[in-house]
């Protein structure tokens, strides 16, 4: 797989919201709010989740990271004040749990790299050390990283007020930064969906099976995904696509896919790159043409 960076790392501040939970209780009420079991998490533990209505779609999807009895929810930008809300009426009257916006006082950055190793010398860390399910703390950072077949994503949760130190450093350590369109191409390469992808989908049809766990106790949607998994794998299924052209987002008919819809797409000015469902079972990877001539591949994404 191409990785398409320039140079040896990119980084990019994302315009992310952060929600903290103060309480002896807050992981019991976001708990019994998301997809994911979350009781077990323990201190500096991660976990990808998701927020789903009754009828089972997604709303939004979170990052939790539990930092010494508190917890960091990540989620949309345009979804945060309905995500707050939703745990707020999630509290009961003697629960001890006291959710805050912390917009201002956090930042997320991404860095897409192929050695990290060159990049992380700047803070003394080894990326042997780093892992996608935990984060380490370094000073007043918060690092995690997850590998991808041709890349490496270290993702940094930095005070405000250091965000511009750390860029400077990372600009030290030859890491380019980039503008939020060219993350959308580069996460499209690595096959990481966002909201665009997710919101108003069912998490089968994404290959988020994995955050669903049907042995917990009753969420939004909760009966919906356990009447998906007693019907078996979901005739569905998300591509990744490199094409010529770029698609715009919507439905569209494929020969060699039949119909698929696009949820996100992304250029850099000489390939396409497109996150799309397919609504039907299709090769590992397919070439086909558009309908104006031009050709493209598609190539499954079993999980994300």
């Amino acid at each position: 797989m191409t990785n398409y960076l320039n140079g040896n790392s990119e980084h990019f501040v994302l315009d992310s919201s952060v929600t903290l939970l103060k309480g002896s209780d807050s992981l019991k009420v976001i708990d019994r709010t998301v997809s994911t079991k979350l009781t077990k998490m323990d201190n500096l533990d991660r976990q990808s989740t998701l927020f789903c209505d009754a009828n089972g779609r997604i709303v939004d999807q979170v990052s939790i990271i539990v930092i010494d009895g508190q917890l960091l929810v990540l989620s949309d930008k345009g979804e945060s004040q309905a995500t707050r809300n939703k745990l707020v009426t999630g509290v009961s009257w003697d629960e001890d749990c006291e959710v805050l916006n912390a917009d201002n006082a956090i930042s997320q950055i991404v860095i897409v790299c192929k050695n990290p190793d060159l990049v992380l010398a700047k803070f003394q860390i080894e990326s042997i050390l780093l892992r996608n399910d935990r984060v380490m703390e370094k000073e007043d950072l918060l690092i995690s990283m997850k590998k991808f077949s041709s890349c490496h994503v270290i993702d940094i949760l930095v005070p405000k007020e250091r965000c511009d130190d750390l860029l400077v450093s990372l600009e030290e350590s030859k890491s380019k930064l980039g503008p939020l369109e060219r993350w959308d191409f580069l996460r499209i390469n690595n096959g990481i969906p966002s909201l665009l992808d997710s919101r108003g989908k069912l998490p089968g049809d994404l290959g988020m099976g994995g955050l669903i766990s049907l042995d917990k106790g009753c969420y939004p949607g909760q009966e919906i995904h356990a009447r998906m998994d007693s019907r078996g794998k979901s005739a569905k299924q998300m591509l990744k696509i490199k094409s010529e052209t770029k698609l715009d987002v919507g439905k569209i008919v494929i020969n060699d896919l039949g119909r698929i819809f696009v949820t996100s797409s992304a250029t850099n000015g000489e390939v396409s790159l497109s996150l799309a469902i397919c609504d039907s079972v299709v090769g590992d990877r397919v070439s086909f043409n558009l309908p104006d001539g031009t050709k493209g591949l598609a190539e499954i994404l079993t999980s994300v």
